[in-house]
């Protein structure tokens, strides 16, 4: 029950009518949120649903014509990061002390090659089922056959690398662990002289694998900054390059 005051006839109205202002105001908030991609859609566009709230389509899984996909995107990224990653422990664990930090820098240097080779595996497994996007119109014939062989060297590389490190590994006789989950099994017996050959190639595929991979990014940078064409920002993470949307026609 109210509380009776002079104004209590006054207070009741004022409460019931409140109530009735939102209740309609609720009412039109509802009516407006159901149905946004009516409302909000452009006429000739696909409803509002499928957008994400800017006025650009979300990224496909993938690869299509015009760009890479989510996919793609992801191996390529996270493979460069994993060989930086790799180079780095790499070029400073021969110089460390011996000890267990020693130790433990070989078994991450050893895990992280491992991942590097089951990455690339899936890398070649998915551009095989999802193809790759047409080259960039207007680029010359010799550089997309340059961009070809380079592209084949540096997959050769990705799984020679983890290979001839693996063989080194079992050479020497000393275990293979993946982060200390999996045991992995020797692909060589113990032998001193293939372990002192595999070390040189493993260091040779390295630096032939850097070289590969500068000329590969400043030719991505040349596109990008002289001739000014998609294919560098098609496979920078996020959505399509604003020229490949100019280049849409239905864009």
């Amino acid at each position: 029950m109210p509380r009776r005051s002079a104004c209590g006839k006054t207070h009741r109205r004022s409460l019931v009518g409140g109530d009735i202002e939102l209740r309609i105001e609720a009412e039109s908030f509802r009516s407006f949120t159901e149905v946004p991609d009516q409302r909000l859609s452009p006429p000739g566009e696909p409803p509002a649903a499928l957008h994400d709230g800017t006025d650009e389509p979300n990224m496909p899984i993938k690869n299509t014509r015009e760009q890479w996909g989510t996919v793609s995107k992801l191996l390529h990224w996270l493979v460069l990061l994993l060989i930086l990653m790799m180079a780095w422990i790499g070029l400073r664990m021969g110089d460390m002390p011996n000890g267990p930090d020693k130790i433990a820098s070989y078994a991450l240097h050893k895990s992280v090659g491992i991942t590097i080779l089951a990455l690339v595996l899936a890398r070649i497994g998915w551009r095989l089922y999802a193809g790759a996007p047409d080259v960039v119109p207007g680029t010359p014939r010799w550089q997309e056959r340059t961009a070809a062989l380079t592209h084949l060297a540096l997959y050769a590389l990705l799984l020679a690398m983890p290979l001839s490190g693996w063989i080194l590994n079992s050479a020497s006789g000393f275990p293979l662990q993946w982060f200390g989950l999996v045991n992995l099994p020797a692909i060589a017996g113990k032998d001193h002289g293939l372990h002192e050959r595999a070390e040189d190639i493993h260091e040779w595929l390295f630096w032939a694998m850097v070289a590969l991979v500068v000329l590969h990014a400043a030719a991505a940078f040349y596109h990008h900054l002289f001739q000014r064409d998609a294919t560098l920002t098609r496979m920078l993470p996020g959505r399509r390059s604003r020229v490949e949307r100019l280049e849409t026609p239905d864009a």
